[in-house]
């Protein structure tokens, strides 16, 4: 059973693709709504690839020397060093003051940055994944629609198939009678045949 199906999904595909079967439509509803759908698929996909890689940017980390761990984000390496150079030159030094300073700020906006990137991590980034895997249950979903609609496609087409070989074959049948009737009155009402018919009887 699942050959034949198999079977008639394929003659209802090539059918469908070559011209010769009609489809079944959607509604239009339906596909306004799958173009949106797509729309918003590739959307979340675009956005997925730069945020994920501006996430990477953010997050990337340099060698430095005089901290604990060994590494910090760029952003963070210049404040200390700014810092440590500032505090070189002292407090009197009004470039040594600027550069502590500027160099302290710079430390500030490492820590936001990192808090960010933390942030678009477990939220955005998070959020769009789980996006992407519902974009991809979707898929599968309207694969197995196209699949059911093709069966019921090929279901229907064999249906009309066969209300035609019948109303053929009735028709067949009906041309059958008549002329059987016409064959037996022209039996009747032909003399020498009715004569015979007669002898042998």
């Amino acid at each position: 059973m699942k050959v034949n199906k198999r079977i008639g999904k394929l003659k209802q595909w090539t059918g469908e693709k070559l011209g010769g079967q009609q489809k079944t439509e959607l509604s239009e509803d339906f596909q306004s709504l799958e173009q949106d759908v797509e729309l918003r698929k590739a959307g979340v996909e675009k956005m997925y690839s730069v945020s994920k890689e501006y996430s990477k940017h953010l997050t990337r980390k340099l060698e430095a020397e005089g901290t604990d761990t060994g590494k910090v984000l760029p952003i963070d390496g210049l404040g200390l060093i700014m810092a440590n150079h500032g505090e070189e030159f002292g407090s009197d030094s009004s470039f040594g003051e600027a550069l502590l300073s500027f160099g302290k700020a710079q430390q500030q906006m490492a820590t936001a940055t990192a808090n960010f990137a933390d942030h678009m991590n477990s939220g955005w980034l998070t959020s769009l994944e789980k996006s992407l895997a519902q974009m991809s249950e979707y898929t599968n979903q309207r694969k197995k629609l196209d699949s059911r609609r093709l069966t019921y496609d090929a279901m229907l087409a064999k249906v009309q198939n066969l209300r035609r070989r019948k109303e053929t074959s009735r028709t067949t049948c009906e041309s059958q009678r008549i002329d059987t009737r016409k064959l037996a009155k022209k039996f009747r009402n032909e003399p020498s045949l009715f004569r015979i018919v007669r002898v042998i009887n």
